[in-house]
């Protein structure tokens, strides 16, 4: 029994990481990551410490004895804008075929 626990924990904890990496990859404000994750792990009787970043989260599974059941940290992927397709520096038809931005000293051509 106690095992089962200890797998509900882990699988509990690595499944908040991954709501609140998605909400915070999504855009979400920091009260509404904690407050979802949060409602989540009461839901199973835990209690959630969260700490977010502006790239990941970390959080804590305490049980009601206020025992250490989950420790975690998780970051956001990076998301590799290419800023010459989305300012128009590039024709149409290349914009298909273009690769991640890299840091250029060349000038980049505004089309308004």
């Amino acid at each position: 029994m106690e095992q089962n626990k200890i797998t509900e924990t882990k699988e509990l904890g690595s499944l908040l990481l991954d709501v609140g990496v998605s909400l915070l990859s999504s855009g979400a404000s920091c009260s509404r990551i904690r407050i979802t994750m949060k409602r989540l792990a009461t839901t199973y009787h835990y209690e959630a410490h969260i700490s977010i970043a502006p790239k990941s989260i970390s959080l804590t599974l305490n049980d009601e004895e206020d025992n250490v059941l989950f420790n975690g940290m998780r970051s956001t992927p990076s998301q590799g804008v290419n800023f010459k397709i989305i300012s128009g520096g590039l024709p149409p038809n290349e914009k298909q075929n273009a690769e991640p931005a890299r840091l250029t000293k060349s000038k980049m051509i505004i089309r308004g």
